[in-house]
C-alpha cells in the first residue's frame, strides 16, 4: 500500500459648464440704482454750460430731468442743462456693441469646449490604467468587454498573474472563485510529439536514475510549455538533481529539514528538483517502487515527476500562490480550509495524471502503472483526500483525453472530493 506523503496535498470625473459671473452690467447699460443723468462711468465728464449759452444747448439732455426744477431743485451738479455733445452719445453705443461681440465670442467658446470635453472621454486608452478587480476606480473609462482579461469567474473575480512574494488584496471568497475559474481549468492541453525514454534498471544507478528523470522532465517540461503558452502564462523548466538520501544538498534557499526521503523536493525558488536516492527509498516513492517490469519503469518514473510539475506549474502560473494565500486567510474556518486542501490535492493528481498522457504512447503510463496508480489498495487515506479519492481523481486524469475542465476539482460536487 502506497502512502500519499508528498503526494496528495498542497494562491470622468464629468467636466462641469461653470455658469459666467461678475456680467451684471454689460458697457454703456444704466447701473441699478443709478439716478436719472448720472453718468454711467464709460464717458467723458460732461461740461457744464456757462450763463450765456444760447438757448439752442439748453435743452435737456435725453433722459435727464425737466429744467428748472424737479426732484433736484435746478442744481447745476444735477438739474443744469447738458449740451448734446457728440461723445457722450456715441461711446455707450459704442462700448455696447463691443460688449455684445464680447459675449457672443465667449459663448461660442463655451459650446465649443463642452462639446470637446464630452467628445474626449470617449478616446481614454484602456490600457494606459489597467484596472485591478476589486481596486476602487473614480469612474469607469471602459466597458468591461474593452478590459484586457485572462480569464474571470462567475462572481467577478478576475485571474492575474501574481509575484510568488506579492500579496493578492483579494478575499478568500474571489480567490476561490479563480481557482474555480482559470487558464488552467479548461480547454484541452496540446500533445507532443515526441519522447524518448531510456531503459530504466531495478536498482538503478545515479547516472542511470538522471538519465531517466531528465528524458522525462523534458517531454513534461514540452507538455507544460505549450498548455502555458497556449493560456498566456509563463513558463520556466526546473534541473534535475539525484541525491543520495539522508545527505541533503546544499541549497541556497530550500532548508535542510524540508527535504524527505518520501518525496522529491520541489525547490522553485532555486529552480530544480531535488530526488532523493538510497537504501530502501526508491521502492517506497510514488509508483516506481510497484512496478517489477523494467520496461515499463520509466513510465512509472514519468508519472512520479509528472506530480511535481504540477507543482512547478502552479508557481509559474501563480496558482499555487493564490491558493496558498486563500488557505491562509481561512484559518479562522477551518472546516472550508480542509475542504480547499481536499480540492486542491484531488486537481493536482487528476492533471498529473493527465499531463503524463499527453506524451507518444509509448512513453505514457503503461496499461499496468495505470492499473496500479488507479486502485484504491494501493494508497491509504492521507491528510487530504482518502484513498477512494485518490485513485478516482487520478483516474479522471487518465480519461480526460487532454480535457483540463476533468480534473476541475473545485466545481466538482462535495461528496467527489471526501
Amino acid at each position: 500500500m502506497m502512502s500519499q506523503s508528498g503526494w496528495g496535498g498542497q494562491g470622468p470625473s464629468s467636466q462641469d459648464g461653470s455658469s459666467q459671473q461678475g456680467w451684471s452690467q454689460q458697457p454703456g447699460q444704466q447701473a441699478q440704482g443709478q439716478q436719472p443723468g448720472q453718468q454711467g462711468g464709460w464717458g467723458p465728464a460732461p461740461q457744464q454750460p456757462s450763463p450765456q449759452q444760447s438757448p439752442a444747448w439748453g435743452q435737456p439732455s435725453p433722459g435727464g430731468p425737466p429744467q428748472g426744477g424737479g426732484p433736484y431743485g435746478g442744481s447745476p451738479a444735477y438739474g443744469a442743462p447738458q449740451p448734446p455733445t457728440p461723445p457722450r452719445r456715441k461711446w455707450p453705443l459704442v462700448l455696447v456693441a463691443i460688449g455684445c461681440v464680447l459675449a457672443l465670442f465667449l459663448g461660442i467658446g463655451i459650446i465649443t469646449a463642452a462639446v470637446l470635453l464630452n467628445r474626449g472621454g470617449g478616446d481614454i486608452d484602456p490600457t494606459a490604467a489597467p484596472t485591478t478587480s476589486g481596486s476602487p476606480t473614480a469612474e469607469p473609462t471602459a466597458t468591461p468587454t474593452e478590459t484586457p482579461t485572462v480569464s474571470g469567474s462567475s462572481e467577478g473575480a478576475t485571474f492575474e498573474p501574481i509575484a510568488p512574494y506579492d500579496e493578492t488584496t483579494k478575499t478568500p471568497d474571489e480567490i476561490w472563485s479563480i481557482l474555480e475559474d482559470n487558464p488552467m481549468t479548461s480547454g484541452t492541453v496540446s500533445t507532443i510529439g515526441s519522447c524518448e525514454l531510456p531503459g530504466t534498471p531495478k536498482e538503478p544507478s545515479d547516472e542511470q536514475l538522471q538519465a531517466t528523470l531528465e528524458s522525462a522532465g523534458g517531454c513534461l517540461s514540452s507538455v507544460w510549455s505549450t498548455a502555458s503558452s497556449d493560456r498566456g502564462l509563463p513558463w520556466s523548466n526546473r534541473s534535475l538533481v539525484v541525491y543520495q538520501h539522508p545527505d541533503v544538498p546544499t541549497s541556497a534557499v530550500c532548508e535542510p529539514d524540508t527535504f524527505d526521503a518520501e518525496s522529491p523536493r520541489v525547490c522553485n525558488i532555486d529552480e530544480t528538483i531535488y530526488w532523493p536516492k538510497g537504501s530502501g527509498v526508491a521502492h517506497q516513492m510514488g509508483t516506481s517502487g510497484a512496478v517489477s517490469d523494467e520496461a515499463e519503469l520509466s513510465t512509472a518514473y514519468l508519472w512520479d515527476l509528472s506530480y511535481s510539475y504540477v507543482k512547478v506549474g502552479w508557481w509559474n502560473s501563480s496558482i499555487g500562490i493564490y491558493y496558498g494565500q486563500m488557505s491562509d486567510g481561512l484559518e479562522d474556518d477551518p472546516d472550508r480550509q480542509a475542504e480547499a486542501a481536499r480540492r486542491y490535492a484531488a486537481q493536482n493528481i487528476c492533471v498529473a495524471s493527465l499531463m503524463s498522457m499527453r506524451v507518444p504512447t509509448a512513453a505514457q503510463p503503461s496499461e499496468t502503472v495505470r492499473g496500479i496508480l488507479t486502485d484504491p489498495k494501493t494508497w491509504q487515506d492521507g491528510p487530504a483526500v482518502t484513498a477512494e479519492t485518490h485513485a478516482r481523481w487520478i483516474k479522471k486524469g487518465f480519461e480526460a483525453d487532454g480535457d483540463l475542465a476533468a480534473c476541475n476539482a473545485w466545481t466538482a460536487p462535495l461528496d467527489e472530493v471526501a
